[in-house]
């Protein structure tokens, strides 16, 4: 074979690695040249300062996970950072937020968010339900109304299949929990509004959805422990949700102790009405779902 076919040959070839490298190259190219990945601009530090892409981007497989709980709740320094505060001095967690801090803590609506997660995530594992559906059946003869006797006939044939009722009460609840956070933002509006200080609209979400995510944490911690555990911390823990809702708007309204506690008791007298009306809400939604 003369020199000329051998060129010719190797010419028609196409290399073997093309496409490969074609993937893999960009990413190390703008490593190594110091530029940004996404919008190729030349980079100053760890962050792309035009889009704020990270300089060093990972690309193994362990790296995906970590992803999936960071993009669930920011899993970062910010989240322990914010835990405690959350716990301890919650005041202090949203006034930092409010005045802008927002690099520093995981933002309230993440917290809720992965709290309300949690909550109807766990039960899954443990069957621990906090809140527990009843499971009674009525007599339609005992009762002339027509209208009232379909209604109890509904609700024993919903009974009969417990699993499916359940299944339909817990997706309407975890839709309905969100309607939560408005209801304790119009109450924090209610109780803590003032002629001399007015509180935005923002302030009051800031604060309802850290206290909310905070129950739901403490909830899903409940639903870890055995049945027997759960229901001799549940008291203390319920005083420990409303010690905590003091010092919450003391620290985040500035309120007095007295005006904190007393806007405490309306907020969780409120609040107790509200869950008692979800949960009439779920199982009256869950019978015609």
């Amino acid at each position: 074979m003369s020199a000329v076919d051998v060129a010719a040959t190797q010419d028609a070839q196409p290399p073997a690695s093309t496409e490969s490298s074609q993937l893999e190259t960009p990413l190390a190219d703008a490593e190594a040249h110091r530029i940004c990945a996404n919008c190729q601009t030349a980079l100053v530090g760890h962050f792309c300062h035009q889009c704020g892409q990270k300089a060093h981007l990972h690309d193994k497989l362990s790296h995906l996970a970590h992803e999936l709980v960071e993009g669930i709740a920011h899993f970062d320094g910010r989240l322990w950072r914010t835990l405690p505060l959350l716990a301890f001095n919650p005041g202090r967690l949203s006034r930092e937020w409010l005045q802008g801090k927002r690099m520093t803590y995981v933002s309230p609506l993440h917290v809720f968010l992965f709290a309300v997660f949690l909550v109807f995530l766990i039960p899954n594992f443990t069957g621990h339900h906090l809140i527990q559906l009843p499971h009674f059946k009525l007599d339609p003869a005992d009762t002339t109304d027509a209208r009232l006797r379909g209604l109890i006939e509904l609700w024993n044939q919903k009974q009969a299949d417990g699993k499916y009722y359940g299944y339909k009460a817990e997706t309407l609840a975890y839709k309905l929990a969100f309607v939560l956070a408005p209801v304790a933002m119009l109450l924090l509006a209610a109780t803590t509004w003032r002629p001399s200080r007015k509180s935005t609209a923002y302030k009051h979400g800031v604060v309802a959805l850290y206290g909310l995510g905070f129950a739901a944490l403490v909830a899903s911690a409940l639903m870890l422990l055995p049945k027997a555990a759960s229901d001799s911390v549940g008291d203390w823990a319920a005083v420990a949700l409303g010690v905590h809702m003091v010092v919450h708007l003391r620290g985040a309204y500035g309120c007095s102790w007295p005006g904190a506690i007393a806007r405490s008791v309306v907020l969780a007298s409120f609040t107790f009405l509200s869950l008692s009306l979800f949960v009439v809400g779920v199982v009256l939604l869950g019978l015609t779902a």
